[in-house]
Order: structure tokens, then sequence, then C-alpha cells
């Protein structure tokens, strides 16, 4: 059986993974090169993840994938601190000492914020998630005081003009997910990364899939998807790909542009998916700044979403020739005129904050600077308005649709990624190819 997977990030990567091991006949597409957001680039003098990644402990799907890559014993290990910037001054936050010290704030609000990071991870979802605002739930955990003073900010640092509509699934699953990361009763947070970076891992997805005998052809913009009487054909620059199934691992919207046979209100429903991009500064330095790997930026004064150094969680002296690496993300919705800004004007106010916030990133501490840019990093789900999730069968058999729109909350993470493909590639060779496919039967085949 032979499947096309449309789109080389790490969902489509791994989806082709499975599907290969379950007997089919894979070729991959993408319109630009193998590995999506999760790109190396050349900064100064060494190369690094384009976009700042890091390995949870919680990240089960996307370290078994590891394992299964051989990559289980390159991976690092590392125990970080974070900050806060916050009235003008740089405060520890890693304890709830930390948390009562914080200026600014009324004790009620720092309290209630404490009961809400200890308890709001371990609590159930339900559907009120979905029919209330991230600001009104964390109004209700943290009262408003709490909000207007530590969470208002953050939450515009992260979704721009979004902040006001976004549902409370969103900053549910967020919180959950970080806090998956900080161990009980310890000082920091625990994350990993894998030697090299993501320019290993991906280097040893594709020698794996090329074993596989999966074709992966780059450079190969998907222009329509036709249904035939013998299955399905692609089309795209490089020529017609025919095959009995297709895999969209696309944005929404350009789901909605590639397939005609949608009815009219699913296309129009996808075509107005909200998504969230980014325009991410890289800084290189010659010295730390801090001994933070993530510094919350309270301050509306500020275009930073955080500072992100990455080498206080990743070996610089291995890494990147000694030299400190710091991401400075500002995150818009796709259609925030940010996005039409050019890059000298974006890490021109990047670097303005960072040296606000870090005068050690004055005078001749900059090596290098860059702009990354991505429009559509995750759907926004909007309280009130349809569901941004689209079909996983579009046409039985022949049509799928496998993307992050399809996470609970939408929450962008590789290890999500992996773990939807994975039951995406379960399901289909269940159903086609007969019984249970499990990962560990798809294993053994």
């Amino acid at each position: 059986m032979r499947a096309v997977v449309a789109g080389a990030g790490m969902t489509g990567l791994a989806l082709a993974h499975q599907l290969a091991q379950g007997g089919l006949q894979v070729t991959v597409l993408d319109a630009q090169s193998a590995g999506g957001l999760s790109l190396s680039q050349r900064f100064h003098d060494f190369v690094w993840d384009r976009f700042y990644h890091v390995i949870l402990p919680s990240d089960r799907e996307l370290l078994q994938l590891l394992e299964e890559l051989g990559l289980g014993g390159e991976l690092v290990w590392r125990r970080t601190q974070q900050g806060c910037w916050i009235g003008d001054r740089l405060c520890p936050l890693n304890t709830a000492l930390d948390l009562l010290r914080l200026p600014t704030l009324p004790l009620s609000a720092k309290l209630r914020i404490g009961w809400m990071a200890l308890r709001a991870p371990r609590a159930f979802e339900d559907d009120r998630l979905d029919s209330q605002t991230s600001a009104e739930w964390l109004r209700a955990w943290c009262g408003e005081p709490g909000y207007r003073d530590f969470w208002r900010h953050l939450l515009r640092a992260k979704l721009g003009s979004a902040a006001e509509w976004v549902s409370a699934r969103f900053i549910f699953a967020t919180i959950r997910r970080l806090a998956s990361a900080r161990k009980a009763g310890g000082s920091g947070d625990t994350f990993g990364y894998v030697r090299g970076g993501y320019r290993t891992i991906l280097g040893r997805m594709l020698e794996r899939l090329a074993a596989l005998g999966v074709r992966v052809v780059e450079g190969s913009k998907v222009e329509s998807v036709r249904l035939v009487r013998d299955g399905v054909e692609v089309d795209t620059p490089a020529g017609t790909f025919p095959a009995d199934t297709v895999f969209l691992t696309m944005h929404n919207p350009m789901v909605a542009e590639l397939l005609p046979m949608l009815p009219d209100a699913e296309r129009l429903r996808l075509q107005d998916t909200a998504y969230l991009g980014v325009a991410c500064t890289v800084a290189v330095g010659r010295r730390p700044l801090s001994a933070n790997y993530i510094l919350n930026v309270v301050d509306d004064r500020s275009c930073l979403t955080g500072v992100i150094e990455t080498t206080n969680v990743v070996d610089a002296s291995a890494e990147t020739n000694g030299h400190a690496l710091v991401y400075l993300p500002r995150y818009a919705p796709t259609g925030d005129p940010i996005h039409r800004q050019d890059d000298a004007a974006i890490a021109e106010a990047a670097l303005r904050d960072l040296r606000r916030i870090r005068p050690a990133a004055g005078g001749d501490w900059l090596l290098h600077q860059s702009v990354q840019r991505a429009r559509f990093i995750q759907p926004i789900p909007r309280v009130g308005a349809a569901p941004v999730r689209p079909p996983r069968e579009v046409v039985p058999g022949k049509v799928y649709v496998v993307n992050n729109a399809q996470l609970s909350a939408c929450i962008l993470n590789n290890s999500d990624c992996v773990g939807l493909a994975r039951r995406a590639a379960e399901r289909f060779l269940a159903r086609q190819l007969g019984g249970p496919h499990t990962r560990r039967e798809v294993l053994a085949r």
C-alpha cells in the first residue's frame, strides 16, 4: 500500500516512521527542508536549533522515540533555574519563598498564585475550560490583583492580542506541562536535550526512514490533492505522486485549501482557525547573562515573551563554542502587524528590552543576532467559536488529517506531536490491514 505524508515536521516524520514499520510504502513531501520547526541554523560559529527546544521528563512519547532511534544515551539532563523581571527587579522564581518575596504583588495575590501553581496542574479537565477565557480562569484562581499585576502580563506576552479571547484550556495545558518539569520539594526545573540538538535527532530519523524505504522529497510543495479511481494523486512542482492514501500534517488553512472535497462549512471553519506565530530574535553573546533558563517578563513596556537563556540547559563548551545562546521570542496571532515588520526592527526592539533587563548584554557582549520566524506555530482555541480540530478522516481509506490542531488545547511540543502521529498510524493500520497494531506489534513485524 502506497502512502503520501504531506509535511516533514516532527509529526510527519514520526507518522512516516510508524506507517513504514507497518509495511506501507511511504513518500514524505515538504515545501522546504525536512524538520519543520525543529530545523537547525548556523549562529555565529556554531549550529543549533532555530527555535528553543527542551525535553521534559514527562515527554514519554519523544523519549520512547529517542530510544527506538538509539539516541537514549545521548540525552543530557540539567537542573535549571527560573526568574522573573517584575517591578524593575530581577527576582528568582523557583520556590514558594521566592514567590512570597516578589515585589509589587499583595500578599493575598501571592498566596493565591502559589495555591494555583500547586493545585491547578492536578485539577481535572472538564468542559468549563472551553466555556471561559484564560483570563477568566486565572482570575477565578488568583483573584483580580493576582491576574492584573502578574498573569495579565504573562498572558499578553505569550499571546499578544489573543490574550483576551483564548480559551482556558490553553493556559491550563501550558501550566500543566511546565509543572511536570518541577520536582516536588525541589528548587528549579529539570530539562534535557540530545547532544547536537535536533540536528542529531532529525539526522538519525532520516537515516532510519531511508533504511525503511521511505522517500523524503524536499522542496516539493503540495499544490493539490485529487481523488482518482485507484486512490489519490498529490500534485507538486516536482511532479504528481500517486498513492492509495494521503496524510496531511500542515496547518488548518492549508488543509482547507488542498481538499476540494471538504463540505463548504467545514472548509470555512478550517480557514478561519486562528494561529499563533512568532518572530524570535536569537542573540549570541560572549558571556552568560544569568543562571536562569527562563526569565518571565512581567512588564507592559517590554515586547518580549521572555528571555530564554538556552546555554543554562545546553553545555556551551560542547555545543555553542563557549558562547551564550539567548532566544528572545515575540508571539502574536498570524495576522498581527509584527509579522510584517522587518528583521532589523524586530531585533532592535528585542535587544533594547534585553539590555534594559540585563545590562550585561550591553557593551561588547553581542556577537551575533538574527530573527527566526514562523507564522503558523499552533492554533489558538477561542471561547465561543467553532472548534479548531479538523476531521481525522476526510475520505475513508484515502484522505486523513494529522496535525497539531488535534492536540488537546493545541499546545505544541514535539512529544505530543510524536504521540499524535503514533496513534493515527495505529488506527489506520488496524482498520486497513486488519487486527490491532500497537507500537509493540508494529515494531515486531
